[in-house]
């Protein structure tokens, strides 16, 4: 996912390390499958995280895809939604 000059981390500041690099992600299993791509189970900042991997396709629809990542980045208390902390693009 990609959003330009929208990125909001609600991780430590201390880190140390980029949440928009993936190789700062340990992958540590599937969650869940769907027809365009996968939901991760991974860590960062010694945080559990869940990700959401997308395949780059003719079928994505681009524009959908950073709706859902602007509203999921988006201040909120619903226990209905997740939150994001991190939306980019990287080709590994």
């Amino acid at each position: 996912m990609i959003i330009k000059d929208k990125h909001v981390s609600l991780f430590p500041t201390g880190v140390g390390m980029s949440p928009l690099d993936v190789h700062n992600y340990d992958f540590h299993s599937i969650l869940g499958q769907g027809g365009f791509g996968k939901v991760m189970l991974a860590t960062f900042a010694n945080q559990h995280v869940a990700m959401k991997v997308i395949k780059k396709s003719p079928k994505c629809n681009y524009s959908s895809i950073r709706i859902e990542a602007s509203v999921l980045m988006m201040p909120h208390e619903s226990p209905f939604l997740c939150q994001g902390y991190a939306a980019f693009e990287a080709q590994v």
